[in-house]
C-alpha cells in the first residue's frame, strides 16, 4: 500500500529530503574545515605594482625597481607596512596619505578597511617618499576593480590634495624602468628639466683625482633614446587616466564658489567697521607721528586704499585680510609713540599678553560639533599659536635691545590674535553637518604622517640645491608649523594639529615645486593649482556644503598678484576642501543649524596710547647710550689710572741714569 501526501509518494520524498539533508551538511562541514581560506578569499583583495627607486649598492646610487603587495581586508582603517631591507625613509606615511586620496576619488570610506604593504627592494632605497603616488594607484586600482597597464610606471610623492610632489634621482630611476619594459614613464609637473651630478675620477702616478660636475638634463629627451615616453602629471587624477585609460568623473560645469548670504554679510558688516575705525588711526598718526615713523604710515595707506578696492568689488575676505596688514604697520607706530620708558614698555608687552590669552581662552571655550564650527575654530586656534609665537620673538627682540623688531613682532602679534576673534565672528545661524570625531581623528593622524615625511624631504632635498631667501623663509614656515602640530598633538588639541599640518605641507611642498620647478612652468603651476581647489571645492559644494576656508583662502588667492603667493593660497584652499570631502566621505552625520556667538567685550584690549609728537622710544635708547658711554668713561679712566700706576713703579724700579 503506498501513501500519497500532497500527490508525492512519501517514499520518494524521504529520499528527496535525505539528499538534501546530506548536500547542507557537505557544505557546512566544508565551510567549517576550511574558513580562513574561504574568508580570505572571499574579502581578501591583492595587486602588485611597481614603482622606480634609487638604491645604495657599495655605496652607489643606483636605479631599483621596488615590489609592492598591497593587500585590503574588512577591518579598522589600520595601514600596516613592511619593507625588505630596511628602508631608510618613512614609507608609513606615504602609505597613510595614499590611502586617504585614493578612498577619497574612489569614495570608498578607509575605516572600514585595512590596509597591508609589502615593499620589497634589491638593495636598501635612499631619497624620498617617492612611490607615494604609485601606492595611490594601487589603492585605487584595488578599491575600484579597474585593471592597471603593466607598461606605465611613475615617480612622485602623493600630497593631501591629490597633486604629485617632486622628487630626486629622475634620470636614475627612467633608466631603471627602461631595463624593466616600460614605455611610459610618468614624473611630476614641472620636472622635465634636473641638474645631476657627474664624478670625474682621473689617474695621476698614485694619486687619484676626482671632480665632481653638474649637468642639466632634459628627461623627456632622455628617456626618449631609451624607448620611453616621459609625461609630466600634476594630479593623481592625470595619473589615473594613463595608468588605467579612465577619467575620474568631474564636476561638468566648474562653477565659481560663492559664500552663504549670512557669512558674506557678516565679512561685510565686519570690513565696513575695521575700515572706519582704521581710517580714523591712520589720519590721526599722520598729523602726529614723527618722520622717523612715516615711511610706515606710507605703506599702510597703500594697504588701505587695496582695502577699500576689494571693498567695492564686494571682496569683504580680501579687504580684510590688507586690512589685517595695514594695522600691523599702524599698531607699530602706536606702540613706538605710546612706550616712553621701560615701564610703558612693561605694561604694552603685558597688556597684549593678557589680550592674546583671552582670546585663547575664548577659542577654546567654543564646543565643536559641527563642519562649520570645525573650519573656524581650526583657523581661529592656529591664528592665536601664531601670536603667541610672535609675542615670544618681540620678547627676545626686547630683551637684545632690538626695539624696532620687537615693536614690528609685537604689532604684528597683536593683529595676528584679532584675526582669530574675526574668524569666531562668522559663527552665524547657517545650515551645516555634524562629523565623527574618530573620523577626524584618523584624518589629523594621517596629516601629521605626512608632514613630517614632506618637511624632512624638503630639508634635505633643498639643502643640497642651495637656499635661496624664498625657499628659506618657505622652509622655515613648513618647520615652525610642523613643530606646533607636534606641540598641539601632545595636548591633544586635534584642531591646531590638522591647520599646522596642513600649513606645514602646503609649505614644503611649495619650497620643493619652487626648487626644481623652472620658471616655465610657474604659470602652468598657478593655473594647475587654482583648477585643483575650484575642482574640490565644487565636489565639496554637491553635498550642499560651503566649505569656508576653502572658499576664502580661494577668493584671496584671485586677489593675489604675486604667483609664488597665489599657489600656495590656491595650496591652502585645497587641502582645506580635501578635509572636508573626507570628512563628508568618511564620518558625515546629521544637518544642524549653527548657534551664534557672542564674544566677551572683556577680552578687547583697552589702549592706553597718548598722542604724542615727540620720539618717546628714542628716550629709552638715549638713556641707555648714555649710560654705555658714562661706562666707557669711567672705564677709561680706570685704565689710564692703572697705566699711570705702572709707570711710577716702572721709574722707581729702573732710576734714570747718567
Amino acid at each position: 500500500m503506498i501513501i500519497y501526501i500532497s500527490g508525492e509518494p512519501m517514499v520518494k520524498r524521504a529520499v528527496k529530503v535525505v539528499i538534501l539533508s546530506l548536500l547542507i551538511i557537505l557544505l557546512i562541514s566544508n565551510y567549517i574545515i576550511t574558513p580562513s581560506i574561504i574568508r580570505a578569499q572571499e574579502t581578501s583583495k591583492i595587486i602588485v605594482i611597481h614603482a622606480p627607486a634609487v638604491s645604495e649598492i657599495k655605496g652607489k646610487e643606483v636605479g631599483a625597481i621596488l615590489n609592492i603587495t598591497i593587500r585590503i581586508t574588512p577591518g579598522t582603517g589600520k595601514v600596516f607596512v613592511s619593507t625588505t631591507p630596511l628602508s631608510m625613509i618613512d614609507m608609513q606615511a606615504s602609505a597613510k596619505m595614499a590611502v586617504l586620496v585614493a578612498c577619497r576619488l574612489a569614495n570608498v570610506n578607509p575605516f572600514k578597511y585595512n590596509f597591508y604593504f609589502e615593499i620589497n627592494a634589491p638593495a636598501l632605497i635612499v631619497g624620498g617618499p617617492s612611490a607615494g603616488a604609485a601606492i595611490t594607484i594601487g589603492v585605487f586600482s584595488l578599491l575600484t576593480g579597474i585593471p592597471l597597464r603593466e607598461e606605465v610606471m611613475m615617480t612622485g610623492m602623493i600630497n593631501p590634495d591629490g597633486t604629485i610632489g617632486p622628487v630626486g634621482g629622475i634620470p636614475t630611476k627612467i633608466k631603471a624602468a627602461a631595463k624593466f619594459g616600460v614605455k611610459t614613464f610618468l614624473i611630476p609637473l614641472g620636472q622635465r628639466y634636473c641638474t645631476v651630478k657627474k664624478v670625474e675620477t682621473r689617474t695621476i702616478g698614485p694619486i687619484i683625482e676626482q671632480r665632481i660636475t653638474t649637468e642639466r638634463v632634459d628627461v623627456v629627451e632622455y628617456g626618449r633614446k631609451l624607448g620611453i615616453q616621459v609625461i609630466e602629471v600634476g594630479s593623481i587624477s592625470e595619473a589615473i587616466k594613463y595608468f588605467t585609460g579612465y577619467e575620474l568623473p568631474e564636476p561638468k560645469a566648474l562653477t565659481e564658489p560663492k559664500l552663504p548670504t549670512e557669512i558674506n554679510e557678516k565679512l561685510k558688516e565686519n570690513a565696513e567697521l575695521e575700515l572706519t575705525t582704521v581710517r580714523s588711526d591712520l589720519e590721526s598718526l599722520k598729523k602726529l607721528a614723527p618722520s622717523s615713523l612715516q615711511a610706515y604710515l606710507r605703506e599702510a595707506n597703500r594697504l588701505y586704499s587695496l582695502a577699500v578696492k576689494a571693498m567695492d568689488k564686494g571682496d569683504y575676505y580680501t579687504s580684510l585680510s590688507y586690512l589685517f596688514n595695514t594695522k600691523i604697520h599702524l599698531y607699530f607706530v602706536k606702540f613706538y609713540m605710546e612706550i616712553k620708558d621701560e615701564e610703558d614698555a612693561k605694561r604694552v608687552f603685558v597688556d597684549v599678553e593678557h589680550f592674546i590669552n583671552e582670546t585663547r581662552r575664548t577659542v577654546y571655550s567654543v564646543k565643536v560639533a559641527n563642519i562649520l564650527l570645525l573650519e573656524v575654530i581650526t583657523a581661529a586656534s592656529w591664528r592665536v599659536r601664531v601670536a603667541e609665537s610672535l609675542l615670544e620673538k618681540a620678547k627676545k627682540a626686547w630683551s637684545s635691545r632690538n626695539y624696532r623688531t620687537a615693536l614690528e613682532n609685537l604689532a604684528f602679534a597683536y593683529a595676528r590674535a584679532e584675526t582669530a576673534l574675526d574668524w569666531l565672528k562668522l559663527i552665524v545661524p547657517v545650515e551645516t553637518v555634524g562629523f565623527s570625531m574618530q573620523s577626524f581623528r584618523r584624518i589629523v593622524e594621517s596629516y601629521l604622517y605626512e608632514a613630517r615625511t614632506v618637511v624632512a624631504y624638503a630639508e634635505t632635498i633643498i639643502s643640497e640645491m642651495g637656499l635661496s631667501s624664498q625657499l628659506s623663509n618657505l622652509l622655515s614656515q613648513a618647520v615652525d608649523n610642523l613643530s606646533w602640530a607636534e606641540e598641539a598633538l601632545n595636548e591633544k588639541n586635534m584642531f591646531l594639529t590638522l591647520e599646522a599640518s596642513s600649513e606645514a605641507i602646503v609649505y614644503a611642498t611649495s619650497a620643493l615645486s619652487l626648487a626644481v620647478a623652472s620658471r616655465e612652468a610657474l604659470q602652468y603651476q598657478f593655473e594647475h593649482s587654482r583648477t585643483e581647489a575650484l575642482k574640490v571645492i565644487n565636489k565639496v559644494l554637491q553635498h550642499k556644503i560651503t566649505p569656508l576656508a576653502s572658499v576664502l583662502y580661494y577668493m584671496r588667492a584671485k586677489a593675489e598678484g604675486d604667483p609664488v603667493l597665489a599657489i600656495i593660497l590656491y595650496k591652502m584652499s585645497a587641502i582645506h576642501a580635501n578635509t572636508i570631502l573626507s570628512l563628508l566621505l568618511f564620518g558625515k552625520e546629521g544637518k544642524t543649524v549653527v548657534s551664534p556667538l557672542t564674544i566677551p567685550t572683556k577680552i578687547i584690549r583697552k589702549s592706553t596710547i597718548t598722542y604724542v609728537t615727540t620720539k618717546p622710544i628714542q628716550s629709552i635708547i638715549k638713556e641707555r647710550t648714555l649710560v654705555i658711554i658714562l661706562s666707557a668713561l669711567v672705564i677709561a679712566v680706570i685704565v689710564l689710572a692703572i697705566r699711570s700706576v705702572i709707570t711710577v713703579r716702572k721709574e722707581h724700579s729702573y732710576p734714570f741714569k747718567v
